[in-house]
Parts: structure tokens; sequence; C-alpha cells
């Protein structure tokens, strides 16, 4: 299992709304992390070599996507913003692939 990320700690806890210098959920954090960007690659491994060598800045916002949706499901079961989060994160991740493994093809059936 490789350990590259596509996203950052600063960057979830902005979207989160934690302050940089609370540190009480950063392992937890940093897991989510690691999780969301395996759930990424996921998507992507029919389409291209996953992990990423390079992280398009796309898959960074969608990962921190996945991330918040995880962590606010695990953190606050009860709290509706956790699927919405999945929701758009998948709804981002699918239209990733199609804009940039499908663009231009024609699809025959």
């Amino acid at each position: 299992m490789t350990d590259t990320t596509y996203c950052n700690l600063t960057s979830v806890k902005a979207k989160l709304l934690i302050a940089t210098n609370d540190t009480e959920k950063d392992n937890i954090l940093n897991a989510t992390i690691l999780e969301a960007s395996r759930l990424v690659d996921t998507y992507l491994n029919p389409y291209t070599e996953v992990p990423l060598n390079e992280t398009p800045e796309q898959i960074t916002h969608i990962t921190e996507n996945f991330v918040v949706g995880l962590f606010l499901i695990r953190q606050m079961p009860r709290d509706p913003y956790g699927d919405t989060w999945l929701t758009i994160a998948k709804e981002q991740i699918e239209l990733y692939i199609k804009n940039t493994y499908f663009k231009g093809k024609i699809e025959i059936i």
C-alpha cells in the first residue's frame, strides 16, 4: 500500500474550519486523507496508473471533499452534511474522469 496522498492536512482543516494549531484530530484526519487518496485511486485505476505521480488541482479538491465527507460521517454520524460532501466528491470524480479520459471520444452503442 502506498502512502502517496493527494491533499494535505492544512487544506483539509481549512475546509472543516479547524484551526491549524488544533492538533486533536490530526491522526484521524491524516488516516482519512490516506484513505480518501486510495479511494480516488480506485476510481482512476481503470484509466491511468495510480498512484498519480503529479496531482492535478482538481484531484486535490476532490480528495479534500472525500476526506471531509468521511470525517463528518464518522465524527458526527447524525450530521447530514457528510453524505452531501461524499455525493459532491463522487460527482466531481466522475466528471473529472469523463472530461480527462473520454473528452472527444464517441460512444458507440
